[in-house]
This record gives C-alpha cells, sequence and structure tokens, in this order.
C-alpha cells in the first residue's frame, strides 16, 4: 500500500455516512411538481434526484425550486413536469469521496443536498447536515489522538491535574525546554496548554485590574 492510499483510510467517506437511500427519492422528469411536492413532504430529504432510464442522474429538484416556480408561475406549475424546474445535470459525488471534498464542493455551489453515485448509478442523497456532522466527529477523534500523542512525547513532568497551582505550571515552561503542558483528568487529556496562553492570561489579568483601578478613581 502506498502512503497515498493510507492517507485516504483517515477520512471518513460520505457513502459511509449517507442514511437516505433511492428509496422515495427518485422521481421521472416527466413526473409532475405535484408529485415532488408529496415525495418531499415524506421524505427527510429537501431534495429528490431526477433519473434516466439507466438510473443516472439528469436533475435534482429542491423545496427551493417548487417555492421560487410557485411564487413565479402559480399553483398552475404543480401540473408540470418536474424537468421544466428542476437543475439539470447538477454536481455528483461519488459514494468514496470525502465528507471534506463534499462539504467543500456543497460550500462553493451553495447547496444543501448532494446526490451520491456509484459507477454513475444514483444511490442516495447526502445532506450537508449529516457530512458536517460526521466530518466533525472526525476532526474531534484526530484531535484527541494528537492529543495522545503530544502526552506520548512530552516528559511525565509536564502533566499536570486541574488543582495544581497555575504559576507551578508557568514555571515549569520556563524553566524547561517543553513548549507544553497537559491538563489531565482521570489519565485523559482535558487541555494543551503552550506559552502564548500564560501570556494571554497574564494580558488579560493586567487589563482586568488596570479597569478596577480607572473604576475606583472618583
Amino acid at each position: 500500500m502506498m502512503l497515498s492510499e493510507l492517507s485516504k483510510l483517515q477520512y471518513v467517506e460520505v457513502g459511509k455516512v449517507m442514511t437516505d437511500n433511492e428509496k422515495n427519492s427518485t422521481l421521472a422528469a416527466n413526473a409532475r411538481v405535484s408529485e415532488a411536492v408529496e415525495l418531499i413532504a415524506r421524505s427527510p430529504n429537501s431534495a429528490l434526484a431526477v433519473l434516466t432510464s439507466d438510473d443516472e442522474v439528469s436533475g435534482i429538484i429542491t423545496e427551493k425550486d417548487i417555492i421560487v416556480a410557485i411564487a413565479e408561475l402559480g399553483p398552475i406549475v404543480l401540473e408540470a413536469s418536474v424537468e421544466t424546474i428542476m437543475t439539470k445535470n447538477p454536481i455528483v459525488c461519488n459514494v468514496t469521496d470525502t465528507c471534506e471534498n463534499v462539504i467543500k464542493i456543497m460550500g462553493r455551489g451553495n447547496f444543501r443536498n448532494m446526490p451520491i453515485v456509484k459507477n454513475k448509478v444514483f444511490v442516495g442523497i447526502a445532506q450537508l447536515l449529516e457530512v458536517s456532522l460526521a466530518k466533525m466527529s472526525k476532526l474531534i477523534e484526530e484531535n484527541s489522538n494528537l492529543k495522545k500523542m503530544i502526552k506520548d512525547v512530552l516528559p511525565p513532568d509536564a502533566i499536570f491535574a486541574k488543582e495544581d497551582d497555575v504559576k507551578a505550571a508557568r514555571d515549569f515552561l520556563k524553566n524547561n525546554s517543553a513548549s507544553y503542558i497537559i491538563l489531565e483528568e482521570k489519565n485523559k487529556v482535558e487541555a494543551i496548554f503552550g506559552h502564548v496562553d500564560f501570556l494571554r492570561m497574564t494580558s488579560e489579568s493586567v487589563t482586568d485590574s488596570s479597569s478596577s483601578e480607572i473604576h475606583k478613581i472618583p
């Protein structure tokens, strides 16, 4: 296995987090808009994929598409075919695309639903919220792993408890080559502090003290 392949395993694939599938989230291009409204009302998504006879994505119709069409054309649009108001040839992603990549594409396109395909065949719709939550979970996991790694690198004296004195921690940084100290509780890394955190704390203390003195001036 090459390093490039190994790195891909660090990221969550959108197909692994997508809760939707093709059931009740598709319709044909000649279906009426009213049918789309009925399907969206029963679907957890706010969008439907419009498929060709080969189950490939030819368009997508969203709540916004329907609302805009009704505002412009009136209720009569409900009897029109979905292909008249759908977004044609939408951007799609593959089931193996990472959540990170899908989020970037959604952000650039300013949309909340992404048709997902496998070998060009539609398999479901990914929602921005579920993809974002998956990415956030991965970031939390990566952050936790990073904290553990830093703990392994730092000397035991760099690990402090919540009850320890701030001055002791600051003096440790000042008198040792370590750039960080670990705040640990029940063998779990809660936080990592460096020189800049203590400088910021000192600055805030000075500011608060000066503010109090100003208020004392008659």
